[in-house]
């Protein structure tokens, strides 16, 4: 009897807590990307057909939701960590994530695939909606919420990471070509009429008859709309405490044709730049605050960083030992 009560009591204490069992469930799908390994992030509007009618948006192509996605582009890639460069056309973007800069590089939230695409989702998400009700909210008396999904997945190389982007701006031409066509011939055919004249034709015949019935010229669209806007980190100059400084800000530029020789080496650049010599040696980072310098090994790791950054903001590089600022590069 006593040796039974023993068994009794073991069995009750190795017995998973409620807490414990739900915690289980939940690591069976926390799902963790391979570390060091390129990924892409496509993320894309929810259902922005029928909120592109809500609005009223000018066809074929609208300035002010194309400077609201550029907007989102650019916080997001101020917002993640290892962001390299970022796309954006329609109501799509596309993120490219590194975490293989250097030995002491690590993943942004651990990898964890479920952390990671439900954080960018929310970051498009809040950012349009906030742009959305400041654009239109004089206009449209009962605004639509946008939402936004997110996938990402790992590509072999920083090769297939660029032909990734060419595929994409590709795509934006292709639309871009389609939309023109189709809006600006159902303005003076009707939808349906435009429908039956663009059915079987290819991108070069959907030009010339744009050109033939509306007398619109495709290419003197802007260079945005026919191929998408890039988000890079570029040097800006800016006021400190001691003078004006270089820092790398992320801003938008429209790219080149990425299927030329002149754009491959371009974006080649900047998702894997050359790393001069005095970086190879060991980079050294200052404190945005208290302007000390340090060595990457002696760099903290920053805490709450989505809630230091601003929209724009470049990523840090670590926090100061000494003030808890944050640091950045200064090669």
């Amino acid at each position: 009897m006593f040796k039974n009560a023993i068994l009794k009591g073991i069995r009750m204490t190795t017995r998973p807590s409620l807490g414990q069992r739900m915690k289980t469930y939940e690591r069976v799908s926390n799902f963790r990307l391979t570390p060091r390994i390129p990924l892409i992030c496509r993320i894309d509007g929810v259902a922005f057909h029928t909120l592109a009618k809500k609005l009223k948006l000018i066809r074929p192509f609208d300035s002010t939701f194309a400077d609201m996605m550029s907007l989102a582009a650019r916080t997001l890639a101020g917002k993640v960590q290892g962001a390299v460069i970022a796309y954006t056309q329609s109501d799509e973007i596309s993120l490219l994530i590194r975490t293989d800069q250097s030995e002491q590089t690590t993943p942004w939230f651990d990898n964890r695939l479920q952390k990671m695409s439900s954080v960018i989702a929310s970051i498009v998400s809040g950012v349009f909606n906030r742009e959305l009700h400041l654009s239109y909210s004089c206009e449209i008396g009962d605004l639509p919420i946008a939402a936004f999904d997110c996938r990402i997945y790992e590509v072999p190389d920083l090769t297939e990471a660029v032909n990734y982007f060419i595929w994409r701006q590709n795509d934006c031409t292709k639309n871009s070509i389609s939309s023109a066509a189709y809006f600006e011939l159902a303005k003076v055919k009707g939808r349906k009429t435009a429908q039956k004249m663009l059915h079987g034709l290819n991108q070069n015949e959907r030009q010339e008859l744009l050109w033939k019935e509306c007398h619109i010229n495709w290419n003197n669209y802007s260079d945005m709309f026919k191929r998408g806007v890039m988000i890079t980190r570029q040097e800006r100059i800016v006021e400190t405490p001691n003078g004006t400084a270089s820092r790398k800000t992320w801003a938008t530029e429209i790219p080149p044709r990425l299927s030329s020789e002149m754009g491959k080496a371009w974006i080649f650049r900047i998702v894997d730049p050359p790393v001069d010599q005095e970086e190879q040696v060991g980079g050294i980072y200052e404190c945005a605050d208290c302007l000390q310098e340090w060595k990457a090994d002696e760099l903290n790791e920053p805490k709450d960083i989505l809630d230091r950054l601003l929209p724009g903001d470049i990523f840090p590089d670590g926090e100061c030992p000494d003030c808890g600022a944050l640091c950045f590069g200064k090669h």
